[in-house]
């Protein structure tokens, strides 16, 4: 079975590679924006993350915001959101939490978020956000994104 982000990617945008060719790369797993610990290397600003994607030859991406894990999920989601929604190369993200805390809303809101905002995947950051990853806080997540085949990132 494929899986709905693969089916959904565009197949038109091959950059030339630095390295001679074409090539069609897919990260998945870039981080837009700062959080509280400095890191090597980061991309503050959208544009910033595409020119490095075009410097190594990067089509497509999956993006997540640092505000995901150094803030609030809701916080992280809304500015992701607002950063990334008008190119087509970034497929957003969602920082999800246990559905009891309602900070998410419910399910049906989950959704019209991820259609809405071409939402490609899901990430979960349990030791930041004071939760275990057990069926008994997130068996209603677990399921909506098996039935929707949407990836789960767990980032440590």
């Amino acid at each position: 079975m494929r899986c709905e982000v693969c089916a959904t990617l565009s197949t038109d945008f091959l950059p030339e590679s630095r390295l001679g060719g074409i090539q069609r790369l897919f990260d998945c797993n870039m981080c837009l924006g700062t959080s509280m610990v400095r890191s090597f290397w980061f991309a503050e600003k959208v544009q910033e993350l595409l020119d490095e994607m075009n410097y190594y030859g990067i089509s497509e991406a999956l993006v997540y915001h640092a505000r995901h894990s150094g803030d609030s999920p809701v916080v992280g989601n809304e500015i992701l959101q607002n950063e990334i929604d008008r190119f087509e190369r970034l497929h957003g993200t969602l920082a999800i939490l246990p559905l009891q805390t309602r900070e998410l809303g419910t399910l049906e809101t989950i959704l019209e978020k991820t259609r809405k905002h071409s939402i490609r995947a899901f990430y979960v950051f349990p030791s930041e956000h004071k939760y275990l990853m057990t069926r008994t806080s997130l068996a209603a997540l677990y399921d909506f994104t098996v039935d929707r085949n949407i990836p789960l990132f767990h980032l440590c």
